[in-house]
């Protein structure tokens, strides 16, 4: 599976609330070049060692995946759930991606912008 696919397919994943909050979060350390090593996680040149972030309800965290710019973020924007729209800053309005969440959890909203935040990581690799 190239990058790609990886980046999409966990982004589905988030959406749905699909496996273990950790579970999500390590994978999402592990695509983004991380090593992950149990709740730990080094940078690839493995010099810094720290927690694994929660990625599925910190939008501190979810921010950090992706630094393309929000464009619009509403709790009942996609029929009742949650959505998020990114854009490239350098090929809006061509480059958007949106994130739902329709899996449970806490923070779907949250969760809609790190599948949003996936899919701009995979439109760049």
């Amino acid at each position: 599976m190239t990058r790609r696919e990886t980046l999409l397919a966990l982004a589905d994943r988030v959406e749905q609330g699909q496996g273990g909050d950790r579970h999500l979060n390590a994978e999402v350390m592990t695509v983004l070049g991380y090593v992950v090593r149990d709740t730990r996680v080094m940078d690839p040149r493995g010099a810094t060692c720290f927690s694994i972030p929660d990625f599925l309800t910190s939008w501190d965290a979810a921010r950090t995946v992706s630094n393309w710019v929000l464009l619009g973020a509403s709790d009942i924007g996609a029929d009742g759930l949650p959505l998020v729209e990114l854009g490239n800053p350098a090929t809006v309005p061509t480059g958007l991606v949106h994130g739902i969440a329709y899996g449970g959890g806490p923070n779907p909203i949250v969760r809609a912008y790190l599948a949003a935040a996936l899919r701009a990581q995979a439109m760049e690799a």
